[in-house]
């Protein structure tokens, strides 16, 4: 039973715990209700992990290993020209470069591999119900189908509640799964940090084919909605993490080398992007991503809160890092950070 509560103009609601502050943005939603800042919950830890305590014991790797190839102008032509091709770097962005990742041996939801008499199906990583209908170019991965229609209502929730950014909506109010309080205006029933950790499994799965099991037991995300807790019956909003800055910094240093892993689909609507950073001392390897699904930080700008966009980073179980896998520049700044909250932004 959830509860909800004001917090100056804001909206929220809480269940004895974190609370998610999104927003959006005073526009009307398909819930007749007229909202400025609207909160819902998230069960996923900020971090279970010490390594990241501050940015100093994070170790840069040398850049990436790279070859130069030298090759004729022409068939024809005396003259030659030399190419720096750079070894690690993964890309899914075409349809030809995803439609291999459609027939991986395992489900990326259980880490199962597939065995004779299986029941299959294709999963849209994320949802193609969060898309506009000619924006339908998706990364689809196989799953069990147990596993994967064990995920359709949070789907059908995390769906609606992006389109929000262009104006979809279910036409009838019976498939509206949102859950709004009236009254205050407090969405209720989403977990959006565990769909999200969800796509990242299998953006994982499709980049490195291999499963990802038990990453939120050393891990941070910051989604674009802020969040906060209930201490002492008053609400307080957790201040972001403070590794963001780092992550964001990361994405875009390696970005300007064109040295990011790198998921794209739904004609540019959804990108993904990661770099592996090994911890001081030889400490595990950690994936620092960013994510990114219509511009969607704007979903969760509040008024005492800048909006940031989503990033995050996770350790394999192993420690290790994914054979073929992008590695951090050693340079550093090298980027422009106008935004330092949003790593799609300059």
């Amino acid at each position: 039973q959830c509860n909800a509560f004001f917090h100056g103009s804001k909206v929220c609601y809480f269940d004895g715990g974190h609370v998610i502050f999104p927003a959006f943005c005073g526009r009307t939603t398909p819930f007749g209700v007229v909202l400025g800042e609207v909160a819902e919950w998230s069960k996923a830890p900020h971090s279970k992990c010490g390594i990241l305590e501050t940015v100093s014991r994070v170790r840069i790797p040398p850049s990436p290993q790279e070859r130069e190839t030298v090759f004729r102008d022409r068939p024809t032509s005396g003259r030659f020209r030399r190419k720096i091709v750079r070894l690690n770097m993964i890309s899914l962005i075409t349809q030809t470069e995803r439609r291999p990742v459609q027939n991986l041996p395992f489900c990326y939801l259980c880490g199962k591999m597939f065995a004779a008499g299986d029941v299959k199906n294709r999963d849209h990583v994320p949802p193609d119900s969060i898309f506009q209908t000619d924006h339908k170019d998706p990364l689809i991965l196989p799953t069990h189908q147990a596993c994967n229609s064990a995920h359709t209502l949070t789907d059908e929730k995390i769906a609606q509640l992006i389109a929000l950014r262009y104006g979809k909506k279910p036409s009838d109010p019976k498939h509206r799964r949102l859950v709004i309080n009236p009254q205050l205006g407090a969405l209720t029933n989403l977990d959006v940090d565990e769909a999200v950790w969800r796509w990242i499994s299998g953006f994982h799965a499709a980049l490195y084919k291999e499963p990802v099991l038990d990453i939120r037991d050393n891990c941070a995300l910051v989604t674009p909605f802020p969040r906060g807790r209930m201490v002492h019956g008053k609400p307080v909003i957790d201040p972001i993490l403070p590794q963001h800055a780092a992550f964001v910094q990361a994405i875009k240093d390696n970005r300007a080398k064109n040295n990011l892993d790198k998921v794209q689909c739904n004609k540019g609507n959804l990108t993904y992007e990661c770099v592996w950073n090994q911890a001081d001392n030889n400490g595990p390897w950690m994936c620092f991503f960013a994510l990114d699904v219509y511009d969607w930080k704007d979903l969760g700008k509040v008024r005492d809160q800048d909006a940031r966009g989503c990033a995050g980073f996770y350790v394999l179980p192993s420690g290790l890092v994914p054979q073929g896998a992008a590695l951090g520049i050693s340079e550093r700044n090298v980027s422009p950070n106008h935004d330092a909250l949003d790593p799609f932004a300059p």
